[in-house]
C-alpha cells in the first residue's frame, strides 16, 4: 500500500497535467481562430463597393449583398497574369469571377472588373492599389469578401501600408470556409494548415512588418494613377 501511494502522486500529478492541457488547449485554439477570423471595424451592412476576393461561397454572398441594397456595385480584380494564363491555358481569374457572378443573376453593369499592377497574393501592393483606385473614382466605404482566417492578416496589413484614415475605410468580410469553421479549425487538416501558414505570417509581420509593396520604389502611390479611359495605372504627371 505504502508502494502504491509513493507511485500513485507523480501519475496523479501527470493526469492532472494531462487533463488541464486538454481542457486548455482546445479554448486557446477555439481563441485564436476566432481572433484570426476578427476585424477591429466591424462590418455594418454597407459599403460604397464590395470586392469579390476570396471564400467558397464568395460569389453567392457577393450576389445577396447586392440584392439587399448592402452595396451598390461589385468589384472583380484582374491582378497579373501568371504563366498558364499567359500560354493560353487558363483564363483569367477576374474572368472565371465575372462570370460566375453574371450565371448567378449579377447584371453585368454592377459589375467592375479591377486591373493591379501586383501578383494576386501580395497583399500589401493589392490592398494600396485597389485603395488608389477607389480614391481615384471617388469610393469610400470598402468592403472586402475574404478568406475567414485572413480577416486579422488583412487588418494588419492595411494598417500598415495605409493612412490610418484610409485604412479605416476598410472592411474585411469572412467567408466561412465549407470544409471546417474557424472557431473548430485543428479538427481539419486543411484548416491546420491554412491557419498554421496564416498565423505564421501574421508574427512575421508583427515583426518585421509587411516589407512586400511597402516602401517599394517600383510601387509609389504618390506616383500613379489611374487613367479613367483604359482603367489602367499610369505614371502620374510631376507636379
Amino acid at each position: 500500500m505504502i508502494g502504491a501511494g509513493l507511485l500513485s502522486t507523480p501519475r496523479r500529478r501527470l493526469i492532472a497535467v494531462v487533463m488541464a492541457l486538454g481542457l486548455a488547449l482546445p479554448i486557446l485554439a477555439t481563441g485564436f481562430g476566432l481572433w484570426m477570423g476578427s476585424d477591429r471595424l466591424t462590418w455594418s451592412g454597407n459599403a460604397d463597393c464590395l470586392i469579390v476576393c476570396a471564400g467558397d461561397r464568395r460569389h453567392e454572398i457577393a450576389a445577396e449583398h447586392l440584392a439587399a441594397g448592402h452595396t451598390p456595385e461589385l468589384w472583380v480584380v484582374r491582378s497579373q497574369d501568371n504563366q498558364l494564363v499567359e500560354l493560353g491555358i487558363l483564363p483569367p481569374d477576374s474572368s472565371i469571377n465575372r462570370k460566375r457572378l453574371i450565371d448567378i443573376g449579377v447584371p453585368e453593369e454592377r459589375i467592375r472588373v479591377i486591373p493591379v499592377e501586383c501578383e494576386p497574393r501580395d497583399l500589401p501592393r493589392l490592398i494600396q492599389q485597389l485603395n488608389i483606385h477607389a480614391s481615384t473614382v471617388g469610393t469610400g466605404k470598402i468592403g472586402a469578401l475574404c478568406l475567414a482566417h485572413e480577416v486579422q492578416l488583412l487588418r494588419q496589413i492595411a494598417d500598415a501600408v495605409l493612412s490610418p484614415a484610409d485604412a479605416d475605410r476598410w472592411r474585411f468580410i469572412p467567408v466561412p470556409s465549407e470544409r471546417y469553421t474557424i472557431a473548430r479549425w485543428w479538427l481539419s487538416r486543411t484548416g491546420y494548415k491554412e491557419v498554421w501558414v496564416t498565423g505564421h505570417n501574421l508574427l512575421s509581420n508583427m515583426l518585421t512588418g509587411p516589407t512586400a509593396g511597402f516602401d517599394d520604389p517600383r510601387f509609389d502611390p504618390d506616383n500613379w494613377t489611374i487613367d479613367p479611359e483604359t482603367a489602367t495605372y499610369v505614371e502620374a504627371a510631376p507636379q
